[in-house]
């Protein structure tokens, strides 16, 4: 459903999503002007949250949290002296990307910008070889991400492989084959589903069959807060919209409670650390809180 239909049609309260932070910057401000609230669990571009937008809200950290921690975890647990960065250009990517150059200053020797769909990434990676890199940041998707892994193993870089939430996902290895994938990290502000409250992960398995994928703890808690808006009696747009921000509760995640931007208090955010196991994405280390 589009932004424009989900405002014009009267049964619509609310909207758990957008997903992504291009969407979530294109969908909102009509969404925004038709009074429906937002909760999205997995669009992190930190600018989202500084638009003014009455309905924002998000159950989850942004890049602003996220680029320095994975900027820590090179400088501290890769030991990494010599960073190239790479991004996308996205709205995601390349956020993401320039909030941990922000954190590295004089550790990044290189940068290169590089278009989604992408998937020639030969020359970059010799001049990446070349360069000395001792590690590498991509900020985008993980079928770009993986292909530029690909591309770098291929061209006999040795460079520790760091990357972001977006390329959480079984993609990664597919597109960079799980001999090159191995030891890649992914740093993600989403809680590993085995450290969600109430059972979610045994629960979730049992009704779907399936491991939950990326933000699905943080998708469930934002649903909920919608549930219960509503079950609360709140049957109008504007009575849900004031209810989710005064909301001030529990979730499956942690303590779930917005401030005047629509963003969770700091003390509330954890990034955490994932990494490429025997070709699987498997939790390695909460970063910081």
């Amino acid at each position: 459903m589009r932004a424009q239909e989900a405002v014009a049609d009267t049964r619509v309260l609310a909207i758990v999503g957008p997903s992504f932070s291009g969407e979530a910057e294109a969908a909102i401000p009509f969404l925004d002007q038709g009074g429906v609230t937002v909760i999205t669990p997995s669009a992190t571009r930190t600018s989202l949250a500084e638009q003014g937008w009455r309905v924002f809200h998000r159950v989850t950290g942004n890049d602003a949290a996220q680029g320095p921690a994975a900027g820590q975890y090179l400088k501290r647990m890769v030991s990494a002296r010599n960073v190239y960065v790479v991004n996308d250009l996205g709205a995601y990517g390349k956020g993401l990307a320039d909030e941990v150059r922000k954190e590295l200053g004089p550790l990044v020797i290189g940068n290169a910008d590089v278009q989604q769909g992408q998937f020639d990434y030969r020359r970059l990676a010799a001049i990446v070889a070349a360069s000395g890199a001792d590690a590498v940041f991509y900020g985008g998707y993980y079928a770009e991400a993986g292909q530029l892994l690909k591309a770098l193993r291929d061209a006999g870089s040795t460079a520790a492989f760091v990357t972001g939430d977006g390329a959480r996902d079984p993609g990664l290895i597919e597109h960079a084959g799980a001999h090159a994938a191995e030891g890649a990290v992914i740093t993600c502000q989403c809680l590993p589903p085995e450290r969600a409250r109430d059972g979610f992960l045994q629960r979730f398995q049992e009704h779907f069959g399936t491991y939950p994928g990326n933000y699905a703890a943080e998708s469930y808690d934002a649903a909920q807060i919608l549930l219960s808006g509503i079950q609360a009696g709140n049957k109008t747009r504007a009575s849900l919209l004031a209810y989710v921000d005064a909301y001030d509760g529990d979730g499956i995640t942690g303590h779930l409670k917005f401030d005047t931007r629509g963003e969770l208090p700091v003390e509330a955010v954890k990034i955490w650390a994932y990494r490429v196991r025997d070709g699987r994405i498997v939790p390695d280390r909460e970063i910081t809180g």
